[in-house]
């Protein structure tokens, strides 16, 4: 809103999926113009080091709108969920094919991810919320592809107003993001998940085409 309102010039905080979501709802056409970063979203396993064993558990996943879909297909990235229907970028608990599925989840608050790690349940677990809970990034038994036609409704961006589409001198500040003293600096706060991704501000604009035509169908 401080952006759309002439506060700031630029931002950099929300994925795509969360910026369509923005511009329908606000009627809004807010632009993405340089790539920064994906963080894979991971499953966690106490004290397990892969899949192994791991069918006919349930899942805590996070059950807020931005997390849900994406959580459910990491799973059908893993191979652990079956969808009814392929290839939908936001799946709901009722778009689960249950019994082509290997295990079965359980939607919870994010903030309670964790702690169902803790107490032995397989969890797929925000980043931001690793830290807080003391949990290694590293210990994940699988995260998404960042690579994958998946995760380019979570890849982030900065974000202009369509005005400032064109305007240079944003767009050099913004590739600062990119300079290996800034990467070094992300890599340490985000503990090496952040994910650093070059794409085109048409390709952005594009995948923000694709994701607004189907936030307005839903």
């Amino acid at each position: 809103q401080a952006l759309e309102q002439g506060q700031l010039d630029t931002n950099n905080f929300q994925h795509l999926k969360f910026l369509a979501k923005y511009n329908v709802g606000n009627d809004s056409d807010l632009t993405p113009i340089v790539a920064t970063e994906i963080i894979p979203l991971a499953l966690f396993w106490k004290d397990h080091d892969s899949l192994d064993g791991i069918e006919g558990e349930s899942i805590a996943i996070p059950n807020d709108p931005s997390n849900q879909g994406r959580a459910i297909n990491v799973l059908v990235q893993a191979d652990l969920i079956t969808l009814k229907e392929e290839g939908l970028v936001t799946p709901t608990p009722a778009d689960i094919d249950t019994e082509a599925s290997k295990v079965q989840i359980t939607p919870v608050d994010a903030a309670q991810t964790p702690s169902a790690y803790g107490e032995g349940t397989p969890a797929i677990i925000n980043n931001s919320f690793l830290d807080r809970a003391g949990i290694d990034p590293n210990l994940a038994v699988f995260q998404d592809d960042p690579n994958s036609p998946e995760a380019e409704p979570y890849i982030n961006a900065f974000v202009v107003r369509a005005e400032d589409a064109d305007n240079e001198t944003i767009k050099q500040l913004a590739e600062l993001w990119h300079t290996p003293e800034v990467q070094a600096a992300v890599d340490e706060d985000a503990k090496g998940t952040s994910v650093q991704v070059e794409r085109t501000q048409e390709e952005l604009q594009e995948i923000l085409d694709r994701l607004e035509e189907a936030e307005r169908n839903i």
